[in-house]
């Protein structure tokens, strides 16, 4: 009989090893592989990484040059992956290669007036539509597959 709930913990080693850095958001694309980006404690410009960690242990550098990796979000194509390095102010889309998880032809989907605050978490609804949360300023957008703003939601925070 085998326990559903058992979890094996693979070490996958040291991925980085500066003490200015920490891991900030990810997210898994359609095929399980996980994908996370490292920011600076101080948040100095391009110090980060957005990694790629497969389930044989694998990891890969996907993207250099990040300073705040947040929002990563699939289309329900699988063919396009949308990212967000919130120091850009844009919300970035990239052909995704679902066989290797490879990223290429970056180019901007949608870029935010930074007086309306910064982008940060993203989820991404059935019609495809990207939600986004601006840090500092109190609210959530809603781009639907064309980058148009759709939806303004107020949140106090």
């Amino acid at each position: 009989m085998t326990d559903k709930n058992l979890t094996v913990v693979q070490d996958l080693g040291d991925i980085f090893t500066d003490p200015a850095l920490r891991m900030n958001e990810g997210g898994c694309d359609p095929q399980g592989r996980f994908y996370c980006g490292s920011v600076g404690y101080a948040c100095q410009a391009e110090a980060g990484t957005l990694y790629q960690l497969s389930a044989d242990g694998t990891v890969r550098a996907m993207l250099n040059g990040i300073t705040t990796s947040n929002g990563l979000q699939w289309a329900s194509t699988s063919d396009t992956v949308y990212y967000i390095d919130s120091a850009t102010g844009r919300i970035d889309s990239f052909d995704f290669d679902a066989a290797d998880g490879a990223f290429s032809n970056r180019s901007p989907f949608v870029t935010i007036d930074p007086d309306l605050g910064k982008s940060d978490g993203m989820t991404i609804d059935a019609q495809g539509g990207l939600w986004v949360a601006l840090w500092g300023g109190g609210a959530v957008h809603r781009y639907d597959t064309d980058g148009r703003l759709t939806e303004r939601i107020e949140v106090g925070a």
